[in-house]
């Protein structure tokens, strides 16, 4: 990817989008080769696993904390942790069919809406 045509299609000028993509290189995300171009880095599954016990680890605790709150109304906490619970059935394959089809056994409603052609 050259920084032309993202810079054009964001109306903004290069030197934004030279930082951002510093940003991302440095996390990882891109990789940068000089005179060629940027190239999106291929996800790690372990980092996703990674910052997902990480996530979910501090909503736990997050809940814990209030629940110890006087005067709690924890309903709907109780709610989006059924939702995550629900929506962590969702099986990815990793398969050539288009990612709109990979995702099976949800009986999540919020799932299959936010899936483009589902």
């Amino acid at each position: 990817m050259s920084e032309t045509g993202p810079a054009e299609r964001l109306q903004v000028s290069r030197s934004p989008l030279r930082e951002a993509i510093a940003r991302l290189a440095v996390a990882g995300m891109v990789s940068v080769v000089p005179q060629v171009g940027t190239r999106v880095e291929p996800i790690r599954l372990g980092e996703v696993e990674q910052a997902r016990f990480v996530r979910e680890s501090l909503e736990a605790a997050a809940f814990a904390v209030a629940c110890e709150m006087p005067d709690r109304d924890v309903g709907n906490l109780r709610a989006l942790l059924l939702e995550q619970e629900r929506c962590h059935r969702i099986t990815i394959r990793t398969d050539s069919s288009p990612p709109t089809r990979r995702c099976t056994g949800s009986s999540s409603p919020r799932a299959t809406t936010t899936l483009p052609g589902r």
